[in-house]
């Protein structure tokens, strides 16, 4: 192990050594005394702690004390090696120099209070796993219990699992607030029963079940490289629209062709929806340049004045927009990825499998009659993104609830940032100043509801967070609709269709507050309405199984 004492110049290593000398004196005591006296439920590891050992285990690679174990075809690539191999390779021989005592203890030989409860089924790659914990890792989340770290690798593990429900899992489990499920490439983890027993024990306790997705910025960064290029085309075509079209011509032209762009958006993923995000972001800045030119300003009616100042920022808005719709594809399609690993191999709880045949007894012996109850569990996680206690409540009442646990950011985003802060400019410095109290006052109500929508965003869990913002997105399209079909028809100077326009967005953010303060179980009493809300896509789960339990089949 000269790999272990070579250099010590991470903060971390300096403790490691610290605690290593003092552990030789005794070790198996040592280790037996820890884990004795810490709570199971407190063998825990930080986000630094897993940093550091994405760092070590590269460091073990470079040294070759590290090799694949067959599942991985280069244990230095982009995933590492297994979980298996980092156990057996690495993790087993530090605990054991250190003292024999888990790796979580090893590192926090006093105990961390659980947070966060990772389930995962060691098929992955070490580097993908760590990679997903930290990029998924709940913001109210300081701690986790993961149990390839947790375990004494060196002590009688048999001996912790012999009773399922006490075993370190969980007490763990119970003691966390939020479950990430972290998907692998090669099978679903709830293949494994061990992973189908924490599912059940985490619907029992109404836990919060997150699946854990790989960081997405390196595509955000290529697919912003590729908006760059549209919006230089955009300009040139902005340039030309300027000498060929005018007035309400070219407004219609231009419009009608943003509107099919943010049609071709509405769909999830594709290369459809890539094609519309780029042409609307193109047009967007064709029409940013438009408008801005003098020879079009001269040509805005007098009595449009009030429309012309918003419709003055519509283009950079709609450019905002077509960014946020090109983010929500990416994390769409990357959950999706994720959705589809939970979903191989995985035909209902009853059909998966033990390494020990005595593990396997004991778990189907607790789980006993619930076998439903679990697969409605997955079922939900697997459709949803997310598995909670509101949306599995809802489930059951027979809504469909695919990719309820998605958030949909375009639209919300861009009237609860730029167009928030351009609703308060003009009515603090426009519209009082010229007496437009009526313009004033659908500002200020539409104001206050955006404000009071931040907050309860900012307090509400992941799961009613992603329900308020589809609720907003949905509204809000019901409303920009008929405005979009306004101006194409030149109405945009009708004073009437100005504070139309006005109230209806004020409904529209009153409602999604309403709803909001509702919540998913309380908007829920009406089915027929939950049901228009959530609907988004094709089903991406089909339970269907001639034994009476539940089984996954793809639609996509």
């Amino acid at each position: 192990m000269s790999h272990w004492t070579d250099t010590f110049t991470h903060p971390s290593r300096r403790q490691l050594e610290r605690r290593s000398t003092r552990a030789l004196l005794f070790p198996t005591l040592r280790a037996r005394y820890l884990h004795d006296s810490v709570s199971p439920d407190k063998w825990c590891v930080t986000r630094s702690d897993l940093k550091f050992l994405r760092w070590d285990v590269q460091q073990f690679i470079s040294a070759e004390q590290i090799d694949s174990d067959g599942s991985e075809p280069d244990a230095s690539s982009e995933y590492g090696p297994s979980i298996y191999a980092v156990t057996e390779q690495y993790i087993k021989p530090v605990t054991a120099l250190a003292g024999k005592m888990s790796w979580a203890l090893m590192m926090n030989p006093e105990g961390l209070e659980a947070d966060l409860f990772i389930s995962h089924a060691w098929q992955e790659g070490v580097f993908e796993f760590i990679s997903k914990v930290l990029d998924s890792w709940p913001a109210r989340a300081h701690n986790a219990w993961c149990c390839m770290l947790a375990n004494p690798q060196h002590l009688d593990i048999a001996s912790l699992l012999h009773s399922p429900s006490h075993s370190p899992f969980a007490l763990a489990l119970r003691a966390s607030k939020y479950v990430l499920v972290v998907p692998n490439r090669h099978a679903s983890i709830y293949t494994r029963l061990w992973c189908g027993y924490e599912a059940y024990l985490a619907a029992e306790s109404g836990k919060i079940i997150l699946t854990a997705k790989p960081s997405i910025w390196s595509t955000v960064w290529r697919a912003l490289c590729q908006l760059v290029l549209a919006g230089l085309l955009g300009l040139a075509l902005g340039a030309l629209l300027r000498y060929l079209l005018w007035g309400s011509n070219m407004n219609l032209f231009i419009f009608a062709t943003l509107c099919l762009s943010a049609l071709g958006s509405a769909n999830t993923a594709g290369r459809w929806r890539v094609a519309a995000d780029h042409i609307g972001f193109a047009l967007a800045t064709a029409l940013n340049l438009v408008w801005r030119s003098e020879e079009h300003s001269k040509r805005l009616r007098p009595t449009s004045k009030v429309w012309s100042e918003v419709m003055t920022f519509f283009p950079l808005l709609v450019m905002i927009f077509f960014l946020l719709a090109e983010l929500d594809r990416i994390m769409w399609e990357a959950r999706t990825v994720e959705c589809q690993q939970l979903r191989h191999g995985f035909e209902g709880i009853c059909r998966a499998s033990c390494k020990e045949p005595e593990d396997e007894q004991r778990i189907r012996a607790e789980i006993g009659d619930k076998v439903a109850e679990v697969d409605q569990a997955i079922e939900v996680l697997i459709s949803a993104g997310m598995s909670t206690p509101a949306l599995r409540h809802v489930e059951r009442l027979g809504i469909n609830i695919d990719h309820a646990g998605c958030m949909e950011l375009a639209m919300p985003v861009m009237f609860l940032g730029p167009q928030l802060l351009l609703a308060i400019w003009q009515d603090l410095f426009n519209g009082a100043r010229r007496g437009r109290w009526f313009l004033v006052v659908c500002q200020t109500v539409s104001i206050i509801a955006r404000l009071a929508l931040l907050a309860l965003l900012c307090r509400s869990g992941a799961d009613e967070r992603c329900f308020m913002l589809r609720v907003m997105t949905k509204l809000v399209v019901l409303v920009l609709v008929p405005a979009f079909a306004s101006v194409c028809l030149g109405a945009e100077g009708d004073r009437m269709m100005q504070r139309t326009t006005f109230l209806a967005f004020d409904a529209v953010f009153l409602l999604t507050l309403g709803f909001g303060l509702l919540g998913i179980r309380g908007t829920a009493k009406m089915p027929c309405l939950m049901q228009l809300l959530l609907a988004r896509g094709r089903p991406l789960c089909h339970w269907s199984n001639e034994d009476g339990h539940h089984s996954l089949d793809s639609s996509e």
